[in-house]
């Protein structure tokens, strides 16, 4: 629903355009048309390399449109730019806080990986250590059944052989 297109300053009312172009005082009233030819004067009034003049420029026809139904700006640009500082802060710290969190989790993996690579080397350390120990047990028999067989005949000594291969299977 959109007001009558007029606005009502300091008790004052105005409806239409009943005032000069662009000589209205600042406590009369003035329409919404009178409005935005106010805001093309202060545009056009602009240097031509002024960074606003492009911008305002640009955003004419929201002005417009939020003028004939009026929209009141919910902040001003100021407003708007503490919001905006207070997201970047906001923002800032959760990806502090996640990145500290990353780093928690990093450290932890590194560190169960660490165990797990020391269990790892403990049980192939240990691994080997029985696997020397049963080939040095296999080098000793195999040293005594030859040491036994020395001086005997063949037949004798594929009896040996066959023995010593059973026990070792």
């Amino acid at each position: 629903m959109s007001a009558p297109d007029s606005y009502h300053m300091k008790g004052r009312t105005s409806s239409g355009p009943s005032h000069s172009r662009m000589n209205i005082h600042p406590l009369t009233a003035m329409t919404k048309a009178e409005e935005m030819q106010r805001y093309d004067a202060f545009v056009a009034s602009l240097p031509q390399d002024s960074y606003l003049r492009p911008w305002l420029r640009d955003i004419r026809d929201q002005v417009a449109t939020d003028l004939r139904n009026d929209i009141i700006p919910e902040m001003t640009p100021r407003e708007a730019y503490a919001q905006c500082i207070q997201a970047r802060k906001e923002a800032a710290a959760h990806i502090r806080r996640d990145l500290d969190r990353k780093r928690q989790d990093a450290a932890r993996i590194i560190a169960e990986a660490t165990a797990k690579a020391a269990s790892i080397t403990a049980r192939v350390e240990q691994d080997a250590e029985a696997t020397r120990r049963e080939l040095q047990d296999d080098i000793f028999r195999l040293r005594h059944a030859l040491n036994a067989l020395a001086g005997t005949g063949p037949r004798r000594l594929r009896l040996a052989l066959h023995h010593l291969a059973k026990q070792t299977a």
